[in-house]
């Protein structure tokens, strides 16, 4: 009976690039889901002794998910799984233990999208973000707080389009042109905004999240804050020539409620992809500006808005 476990302790004992905040949060999502699952427990997360500093404090979005985790009442733990049984006043059968399985590879897992919904609207009570709890794109919007549908004041005639670059690797060639063609194109009555993350705080970070629609970006570690999106809001991910796995977000965006879709910079996913363990010609990939074709970007996008609308309920323009 999950009502009566008293305490819920979910380990992580494999720490393979770990300290890499997306593959982190491989391990944070199977590890909220379990807690989900057991309300009235105490929530523990115990990291292996040698890696818990890397994987609590190196980076902005990991010491970020960090202080959501604390403020959402889990207990981070440096000890051996056994360890805890052994030291803790409850006995056995009132505490439950997971080790989530990972692929660093493949993406992310969850038992239901509501578990990733509460992280979500766990971290923006933690960053002071509540206005971003109820949600809404037209007459009706979700209470993520709540997880219910309530009235909207007022429906929204056009998505928040927002495009996030990279400063380094990766950057979006003429990442302002496409901004500006978007806007034409669309006929939206603004420009959508461009956003670097490299200077930006977690609560930053969480709030571009959370206010857009439609997102256009590079594959890229920030897509880790997939799970902060709307439901019905949509990413569309440029993916490298030679470095392409678009279902490694996807499965993030699939568990959070976002339509995905993709823009690769080839002419065959499968046949050109790189091995991932060959480092050397992953890195050159991963690493090279990218200029996706304007027109590919345009129908996308346009492609996505019409999602949106029908997943708002729109009828009509």
């Amino acid at each position: 009976n999950s009502s009566e476990v008293k305490v819920a302790v979910c380990s992580i004992v494999r720490y393979w690039i770990t300290s890499h905040f997306p593959h982190q949060m491989q391990h944070i999502l199977p590890c909220w889901s379990f807690w989900h699952h057991f309300p009235n427990a105490k929530r523990v997360l115990n990291l292996h002794k040698g890696r818990a500093a890397h994987f609590t404090n190196s980076s902005t979005f990991s010491r970020g998910v960090r202080d959501v985790l604390e403020a959402s009442g889990v207990s981070i733990v440096v000890m051996k799984p056994d360890q805890y049984f052994d030291n803790h006043v409850y006995g056995k059968p009132e505490v439950v233990s997971a080790t989530p399985p990972v692929d660093n590879f493949i993406g992310y897992k969850a038992t239901h999208q509501d578990a990733v919904r509460s992280l979500r609207s766990s971290a923006l009570a933690a960053m002071g973000l509540d206005q971003y709890q109820q949600v809404y794109c037209s007459a009706n919007h979700a209470n993520d707080a709540k997880d219910e549908i309530v009235a909207a004041p007022a429906p929204r005639k056009e998505p928040r389009i927002v495009i996030i670059d990279r400063e380094t690797s990766r950057t979006l060639i003429g990442a302002y042109d496409i901004a500006f063609l978007l806007q034409k194109e669309m006929g939206l009555s603004y420009v959508p905004p461009v956003v670097y993350f490299e200077d930006l705080t977690f609560a930053q970070q969480v709030e571009a999240f959370a206010n857009a629609d439609i997102l256009v970006t590079a594959h890229g570690a920030h897509l880790a804050g997939l799970v902060f999106m709307n439901r019905c809001s949509s990413l569309i991910e440029v993916l490298p020539h030679g470095y392409g796995y678009p279902t490694f977000f996807g499965t993030m965006a699939a568990l959070s409620g976002v339509n995905h879709s993709y823009v690769y910079l080839g002419t065959n996913i499968d046949e050109e992809n790189i091995d991932p363990r060959n480092e050397t010609a992953r890195l050159a990939a991963s690493r090279a500006p990218m200029c996706p074709p304007a027109h590919v970007l345009v129908e996308a996008t346009r492609t996505q808005i019409a999602r949106w609308r029908q997943c708002c309920g729109f009828t009509s323009e």
